[in-house]
């Protein structure tokens, strides 16, 4: 932060700093909570974007207030978003954070990646998450490559392509314009899903690249809110934390009527990321295995969302 009482974002190139101008300057005229561009710096190999500050009037990033068990009020910014989405969908081509968090990240579904799963496999362990039995499909990494190519196709908004508890403060302001654009719906409401059960919790704190000294300590202090307890995948979101998602469920999510296509999509997008954002050969064997698990559960086409979101955890009934 800086005495001008502006915040300063650093590229490692002119394209991605061209790639966040952009996006900026596009979300801005649909959504006002978007900080001002104050100037760019380009000298050398040094590459800046000075923004308006954005934790205004005591905001906090909602990311940290969730560490903290800090109740944050999201529903203004949920229903703001929900009403812009609504007006706004089409069936454009897909492009922004749905090219470069789903279409572009395919071929990390490997052969190394389908090797770990198919060792996986071997195991023939029944597991449950919840009550529910998990089915074990043998082709699931062919099955997501096949899915996430077609995201080219289905309702898009003009959204800021990458919308999570790490790129919003507690006054709805959004940072982060990289994947802004016309994204699909289904990835941005699955992004915003993955990341509040899964990775706020527990998988970005002990493998995201933008993990702090502070998320680490977050972790090891914090009882685990996801585990394997005799093969049965356990969800126990904070009480602050559910009640985020559950505003998200009313706010937002219920504002669409989401057909069974759309759910479906929804679905294998969290698959998706759940297999390819955090190295899964790199992860302890209790880790590895819940990623196969959730995988499968979410990737059944056979359970609606509602459905998968309501087995998870009853407090998301609401849906």
């Amino acid at each position: 932060m800086k005495a001008d009482n502006s915040f300063v974002k650093v590229f490692t190139s002119e394209d991605l700093l061209r790639r966040e101008q952009y996006g900026n300057v596009f979300l801005k005229s649909f959504f006002e909570d978007i900080p001002l561009i104050l100037r760019i710096k380009i000298d050398g190999k040094i590459f800046e974007i000075h923004f308006q500050r954005t934790n205004l009037s005591g905001a906090e990033l909602v990311a940290n207030c969730l560490y903290e068990d800090k109740p944050v009020n999201l529903i203004p910014c949920f229903k703001k978003l929900a009403n812009i989405h609504k007006k706004n969908m089409n069936s454009r081509q897909s492009a922004g954070g749905t090219e470069i968090f789903y279409l572009n990240r395919r071929e990390r579904l490997s052969p190394k990646l389908e090797n770990l799963y198919q060792e996986f496999l071997k195991r023939h362990e029944q597991y449950r998450v919840g009550g529910l039995k998990v089915s074990l499909n043998p082709l699931l990494i062919d099955k997501l490559h096949k899915d996430v190519s077609a995201f080219v196709y289905g309702y898009c908004v003009p959204s800021q392509g990458d919308f999570h508890e790490r790129n919003i403060f507690t006054n709805g302001f959004l940072v982060d314009f990289e994947g802004a654009g016309w994204n699909m719906l289904a990835g941005d409401i699955a992004t915003f899903l993955w990341h509040s059960l899964f990775v706020g919790n527990y998988f970005g704190p002990k493998y995201a690249r933008w993990s702090l000294p502070a998320d680490k300590k977050w972790l090891d202090e914090t009882p685990s809110q996801l585990g394997l307890i005799n093969n049965t995948f356990i969800l126990k979101l904070s009480a602050v934390r559910r009640t985020m998602v559950q505003d998200y469920l009313v706010s937002y999510l219920s504002e669409f009527e989401l057909d069974e296509y759309s759910q479906t999509q929804i679905s294998n997008a969290i698959a998706f990321r759940l297999l390819t954002v955090f190295p899964v050969g790199e992860m302890d064997s209790t880790d590895q295995k819940i990623t196969f698990i959730l995988a499968n559960f979410f990737a059944n086409d056979d359970i609606s969302l509602r459905a998968k979101l309501t087995v998870l955890d009853q407090s998301l009934k609401v849906l």
